[in-house]
């Protein structure tokens, strides 16, 4: 490899503002050279002695056929991605602009956002969009941000490949949006006179509307033999032909609430979702493990999917593809939806690199009982309520400061079936308690964790009864930190946890308990009415608590 072709990591050329101001300034290619920090001689092979080199392969397409990717090999590689820190800090995006774009936060999410629950909506392609770009439009959209025709010129070669703009360089996403930016501006005057919304990603622009139909400037629909066909309007066409682009007129698709309607991969119809088929791929995925094992499994993946993977690149890994498909579908529903808190923890079985989420609650629900005792206070007995839980091997456990007068318990499922409580062991210091259980067969029961193994910045949760005693509350985040207090071992969450949740179950990410939660922020050890950190004991002081003997009042039924 030649001296000029050794690629090292791309330094930050100076800030946004900085750049923005240096651009209008490029007269020369030694004034490119000299802001991109590379030797004018190695831009010059690179740029005029055809001394780039290139590596072309095909990949294919979702819709048929296959792209062509040319993907930059050496020095040349090194100097697109500093000539691309430098086009996004001039390009300023559009708020109807979503794909490729130096905004935090803007993808596909955001694109389909504004089509969410519209009556229609129209999504087109642009045919042949990088091949549209060619050598003179690179070099003409630099020029007119300012930069001298020697300057640009320069750029421009170091943008194109073969005269046009090729997939699989840095510098062609931000490239692609700059030759766009008018034609961007001519679709949001064009939604706007014509009340519908409109999104553009890359080569794909969506239109939706409220009403009862596009204007016949957008698109216009024919009937075939009971079959819908819509055509591009001659507004819209005429819009995107004088930006020199073109319809790619297989990829028109008009939609209304009847049909599914999909925005850059997503469904919008009712709310941003993931397609079934994809949520079926996944589980398919993970069935083939349960049943075959990951080595079958991923030995039938790479037969079907590594054919369509760059040829440089090493065999797709099952393990890491599947968690990725994970994560698109947590990024699109959220961590607390159900499908995909339960295809996440069917994964994390076999899967080394996941933990069981703490939001499926299924299981510790079951677990979960109320307790209700009376307490009396400047002399007027008052009703309250607790959180305790069945531990397996153990009881049901709570917090001691729950034991009261006329104590019960019930399970939320069952609100009319109470039992008096009856205490196993007691222990006012660590404010722990332990009950006899209720008589039910099969008691769903939570497994022990290790609290020894807890440390702060480890994720944990909990759940419980706050308020209203009918409702399970679960609350996630970290152990902030870990103090002692009387010679036990307390935990500090980093959520607050509310009136009603004493006696919850701490839970580590594996769904094993490793404390009880003692205090929340309106309540001290003192009792007094101030705001303290939420904290739990450790599920290991349950092994030194006494035995109780004598009368209680939990006995006083």
């Amino acid at each position: 490899m030649a001296k000029r072709d050794q690629v090292n990591d791309v330094e930050p050329l100076g800030t946004d503002a900085h750049l923005r101001e240096a651009f209008p300034r490029l007269m020369t290619r030694w004034d490119v050279a000299r802001l991109l920090r590379v030797d004018s001689k190695d831009l010059h092979y690179w740029c005029y002695r055809n001394g780039a080199r290139y590596r072309e392969f095909q990949l294919p397409k979702k819709s048929g056929g296959y792209r062509t990717i040319s993907a930059p090999e050496g020095g040349i590689r090194l100097v697109q991605r500093k000539l691309c820190q430098i086009l996004n800090a001039i390009y300023v995006p559009r708020h109807s602009v979503h794909g490729f774009v130096p905004i935090k936060g803007r993808g596909i999410l955001t694109n389909a956002e504004p089509h969410v629950k519209q009556r229609w909506v129209l999504n087109v392609d642009l045919s042949d969009f990088f091949d549209s770009i060619h050598f003179g439009r690179v070099r003409g959209v630099f020029e007119r941000f300012g930069a001298g025709p020697d300057a640009a010129d320069l750029m421009a070669r170091i943008c194109c490949f073969r005269g046009r703009l090729p997939q699989g360089v840095p510098t062609s996403p931000v490239v692609t949006n700059l030759v766009c930016r008018s034609l961007d501006r001519a679709l949001q005057a064009f939604a706007k006179t014509h009340r519908c919304a409109v999104t553009r990603y890359a080569d794909d622009i969506t239109l939706s509307t409220g009403r009862a139909g596009f204007d016949d400037a957008v698109v216009s629909v024919k009937h075939d033999e009971g079959r819908r066909v819509a055509e591009i309007g001659h507004g819209l066409r005429f819009l995107i032909e004088s930006h020199n682009f073109s319809v790619n007129e297989s990829k028109v698709r008009l939609s209304g609430t009847l049909d599914r309607q999909e925005v850059t991969g997503l469904i919008v119809n009712r709310k941003k979702n993931v397609p079934r088929e994809y949520v079926r791929n996944v589980r398919a995925m993970i069935h083939a493990v349960e049943r075959y094992g990951v080595g079958e499994a991923e030995r039938v993946f790479h037969d079907r999917f590594s054919r369509s993977r760059r040829p440089d690149l090493p065999a797709a890994d099952f393990l890491r593809a599947l968690r990725g498909r994970l994560e698109f579908i947590r990024m699109v529903k959220g961590d607390h939806d159900a499908t995909f808190v339960s295809l996440w923890n069917r994964a994390a079985r076999f899967h080394q690199w996941l933990t069981p989420r703490i939001v499926d609650l299924s299981h510790v629900e079951q677990a979960l009982w109320i307790v209700e005792s009376e307490v009396a206070t400047q002399g007027v007995s008052i009703r309250r309520h607790g959180t305790a839980f069945v531990l397996k091997d153990v009881g049901l456990v709570t917090a001691g400061h729950c034991v009261g007068e006329r104590m019960r318990i019930w399970h939320p499922t069952r609100p009319a079936e109470r039992f008096p409580a009856r205490i196993r062991a007691l222990c006012t210091a660590s404010d722990l308690c332990v009950l006899e259980p209720p008589p039910r067969d099969r008691l769903p029961a939570l497994d022990r964790g290790d609290a020894g193994t807890v440390a702060e910045g480890v994720e944990i949760g909990t759940a419980g009864f706050p308020d209203e005693p009918v409702k399970v509350a679960q609350l996630e985040g970290r152990v902030s930190m870990i103090r002692l207090r009387f010679g036990h071992r307390n935990l500090f969450p980093s959520f607050e946890t509310r009136k009603g949740m004493s006696g919850a179950p701490l839970l580590d990410a594996r769904l094993r308990v490793v404390g009880v939660v003692l205090y929340g922020p309106d309540r001290s050890p003192s009792g007094e009415e101030d705001r303290v950190p939420s904290s739990a004991v450790a599920i290991d002081l349950i092994d030194e608590l006494p035995k109780f003997t004598g009368s209680s009042p939990a006995l006083l039924t």
